[in-house]
């Protein structure tokens, strides 16, 4: 494969792939097309240790660019959320709503979580994982969090968000 930079890598990958990160692509993908296609614009997009920040254009080109950004993620050795929360908050001024794609819930998850309901913005968290998650999600202030799992996502089960 290719990386952003034009830099060839060479990853071993476990031989069924990273279920739970290509399914949450695959529901990234399918949320900004739901809202590019209406009245929204996607101003900012987190990936992986990475954020994004769309300030120009309207929605086809943010659709172009969130897919872009999608389709060269790799997965996150490291915890990004210590290094993401801090660059999200300074922008959460300007934003009236956030939804989180997820794949696991712990501590620097909900301190995001409680920072963008903080800020005043309105929530969605989505969680795709099998299994338990790292910590549990009975938090209180929270929205409920609405859990896929993978083949949930890939069997089409995933109707609305």
């Amino acid at each position: 494969g290719r990386r952003r930079d034009g830099r060839r890598f060479v990853e071993a990958v476990p031989r069924d792939g990273h279920p739970q990160l290509e399914a949450a692509i695959s529901l990234a993908a399918a949320a900004a097309d739901a809202l590019c296609g209406g009245e929204h614009i996607i101003d900012l997009f987190a990936a992986g240790p990475e954020l994004y920040v769309f300030r120009s254009g309207r929605h086809t080109a943010h659709f172009d660019n969130v897919l872009e950004i999608l389709a060269c993620l790799d997965p996150c050795r490291q915890n990004p959320f210590e290094q993401l929360t801090p660059a999200i908050l300074d922008q959460l001024t300007s934003l009236s709503s956030a939804v989180l794609i997820l794949l696991d819930w712990d501590d620097s998850r909900r301190r995001l979580a409680r920072a963008v309901i903080e800020a005043g913005c309105s929530l969605k968290v989505i969680l795709v994982r099998d299994g338990t998650t790292t910590e549990p999600l009975d938090d209180e202030g929270l929205p409920d969090v609405t859990c896929w799992t993978p083949e949930d996502i890939r069997q089409g089960v995933v109707e609305m968000l």
